[in-house]
């Protein structure tokens, strides 16, 4: 009787873990066992952290506008060299995260051709870029874009998706 026990308690956990595994795909017919379990219990759902993963990157540049013309473009934002002990902590890394969605969301209006000046995404992305700017700015105006990169598609140029009107002034 016990053997049977064990047999059937493997069995049961063998199944969830490979119904784990399966449901865990992006391709959402690999789903059906979740119909057993509707409440998550048992066939968790780890796709709750990116249910829609990003599929490119944002960056966000900017260049100064003087009466000679406009400067280059730089990046605004430029990401820090990873340390070994971001592996478990690292609180610097909000800031990218916060830009990231920000961006994120302000592309998704781009997307929908709504008028993203008017948005409160757009509005913090650019006191960011103001802020970031600086003292740099001096009596000068900037500019800022936001290009999309996709890093894991080396053909694929970056291409910009959103350039701001230029700015007067640097206070945000």
């Amino acid at each position: 009787m016990t053997r049977v026990l064990i047999w059937v308690v493997r069995s049961a956990v063998g199944l969830v873990l490979v119904a784990t595994a399966f449901s865990q795909n992006p391709i959402r017919s690999f789903d059906r066992p979740r119909k057993y379990d509707p409440l998550g219990v048992i066939i968790p759902n780890w796709r709750f952290f990116a249910p829609v993963p990003a599929t490119a990157d944002y960056h966000v540049l900017h260049r100064m506008v003087t009466d000679e013309g406009p400067t280059e473009w730089q990046e605004t934002f430029p990401l820090s060299h990873r340390r070994a002990r971001q592996a478990t902590w690292a609180p610097e890394r909000r800031r990218d995260k916060s830009l990231f969605d920000v961006t994120a969301e302000i592309m998704s209006d781009v997307e929908g051709r709504s008028d993203v000046s008017r948005q409160v995404g757009y509005r913090l992305l650019e006191a960011a870029v103001r802020r970031a700017v600086g003292s740099r700015a001096h009596d000068s105006s900037i500019q800022f874009a936001v290009v999309e990169a996709r890093g894991g598609e080396p053909s694929a140029a970056p291409r910009p998706v959103l350039i701001s009107p230029v700015l007067k002034g640097t206070a945000p």
